[in-house]
């Protein structure tokens, strides 16, 4: 069995005494390491003793008491300093006291090596015990991990031989990867937000062994994964005891990140394959009932579906919104085009898996459902001028249909026929002559008709906007104080812009395994 404190303070020729956390000299030493970084927590684990000659002890007497709260929170067994007159606070006193965390005082002469090598050879049997346990770790991996999906199984099972709750967490924004389980023991929020804090700014230097505390006192530990995606082993004990040991976590890591890979590539794929698909549905595929069939074989099984844009958005934004409805097991499709994001989804969208995933400052226009592959160009254009109304209003949820914006087209065919009819002679006039009107008329009613603002837009003296302005009634024999006519130009310029929007075919959405 592993060596105690108390045992190891009986040893003569350690020249060792117990200076304060006299209550848990009965702790086991698993190991005896020095360590004078400043926060000794993050490179050691439970069952260490630290040993140091108190450089990284804090000078505060509040920074002390602090220093051994993190000590005994991360479940070492104790610290031996290697200095006889060190000054040590009675805060640091009263806290040892408190949390029952040795703190011994090693006479100066005395090698940490005679410290170390004394702790081995107590352990060894102790060590034989726990690499059977790791082979009995991986024993149960390898009857897990050959079938797809076994992530969350292969933490549910190492959960209970290690009696705590195991998940993968992303560094980025603490979101749940695998396993976990946020229902117990507290809430998903709570738990997520607690892991964000322990990380704070550090995520460019993440430490050996991240500590979260929660608001309820709950402690879990944590090693981070060396995969692709940045990200965390978490383990928090089921009953109030000490997490499992930082080693003994990066065993479970070293798992954890080869299914974390697997999993990725195998959504990857299954991202391409579905913009693909997404792609061949918008280029108005001529056999409706086989894409029907390829749709449904991709998990959309309504008869009806809804198209989806939302923005401003990046390829960071689609994935963690991809992630989100995978987790929530919601079949869809997704494009990206022009900071647009597109998803088709069955005809109910779910709001609150949208709302959760996407960026305080997203907007989301809704298509109106459809039912034939032939209108997914339609929807699409749809989603996006929703989308346009849900960025000029209060709401950030706007469907097309009894909420889609007034008075605009609802095909490419009856927005290009408009601008024909409204735009096309101040077209072709700027072809032909080189000029600028159009965006003269743009400016113009963007700065609301003001002289004064529009000059200054572009750059323009008063006189010259006169003149463009006058040249612009003439060319579309609109009337630019006519409030009819002023609307019926703005409308134009919204549909042109919609029309020239959709000129080229949506890109695909892509991320690299």
């Amino acid at each position: 069995m592993a060596l105690t404190v108390r045992e190891l303070v009986e040893i003569p020729r350690l020249a060792t005494a117990v200076h304060a956390g006299r209550l848990g000299i009965d702790r086991e030493v698993r190991f005896a390491c020095p360590c004078e970084m400043p926060s000794p927590w993050e490179w050691l684990s439970s069952g260490d003793l630290l040993l140091t000659s108190g450089i990284g002890l804090p000078d505060s007497p509040a920074a002390q008491a602090e220093y051994v709260r993190r000590l005994a929170a991360a479940g070492l067994s104790g610290v031996s300093i290697g200095a006889e007159n060190l000054p040590l606070s009675a805060e640091l006193i009263r806290s040892a006291d408190r949390h029952n965390l040795p703190i011994l005082i090693t006479a100066y002469e005395v090698p940490w090596v005679a410290v170390s090598r004394a702790v081995s050879e107590a352990t060894a049997r102790d060590r034989q015990v726990r690499l059977v346990r790791i082979e009995r770790i991986y024993d149960k991996v390898r009857e897990i991990v050959p079938r797809d999906g076994a992530g969350d199984e292969v933490f549910a099972v190492l959960g209970e031989e290690l009696d705590c709750v195991l998940s993968l967490r992303d560094v980025a924004d603490g979101r749940l990867l695998l396993g976990g389980d946020e229902e117990a023991p507290g809430p998903a929020a709570e738990t997520q937000s607690a892991f964000l804090l322990a990380l704070d700014d550090r995520r460019e230097e993440l430490p050996a062994v991240l500590e979260v505390i929660r608001a309820g006192g709950a402690t879990a530990v944590g090693v981070p994964i060396p995969s692709s995606r940045p990200a965390y082993l978490m383990a928090e004990p089921k009953r109030r005891a000490a997490p499992p040991e930082a080693d003994l976590l990066r065993h479970i890591a070293t798992v954890a990140a080869l299914e974390l890979e697997r999993l990725e590539r195998r959504r990857t794929e299954h991202r391409q394959l579905g913009a693909e698909l997404f792609t061949e549905l918008l280029d108005a595929p001529m056999d409706a009932t086989s894409m029907q069939y390829r749709l449904v074989a991709h998990g959309l099984n309504s008869s009806r579906q809804v198209l989806a844009g939302w923005g401003p958005a990046g390829e960071l934004e689609a994935v963690v919104l991809q992630d989100a409805l995978e987790r929530a097991a919601l079949p869809h499709l997704m494009l990206q085009r022009s900071g647009t994001i597109f998803t088709l989804l069955d005809e109910k969208p779910p709001l609150e898996t949208f709302r959760a995933a996407l960026p305080d400052a997203a907007r989301v226009g809704v298509s109106a459902p459809f039912g034939r592959p032939l209108e997914a160009g339609d929807a699409l254009r749809q989603a996006a001028w929703a989308l346009q109304a849900a960025e000029g209003g209060d709401s950030w949820f706007v469907q097309y249909g009894d909420d889609h914006p007034p008075f605009l087209p609802r095909t490419l065919t009856e927005a290009r026929a408009v601008v024909d009819q409204l735009l096309g002679p101040l077209l072709a006039y700027d072809e032909q002559h080189g000029t600028e009107l159009l965006q003269t008329l743009r400016v113009f009613l963007q700065c609301n008709r003001s002289w004064k603002r529009t000059s200054e837009a572009l750059f323009l003296h008063k006189q010259s906007l006169v003149y463009r302005v006058r040249r612009v009634e003439e060319v579309t024999g609109r009337n630019l104080n006519d409030t009819e006519h002023v609307a019926e130009l703005w409308f134009a310029l919204r549909a042109l812009q919609l029309s020239s929007h959709f000129s080229a075919g949506p890109r695909r959405l892509s991320r690299a395994p």
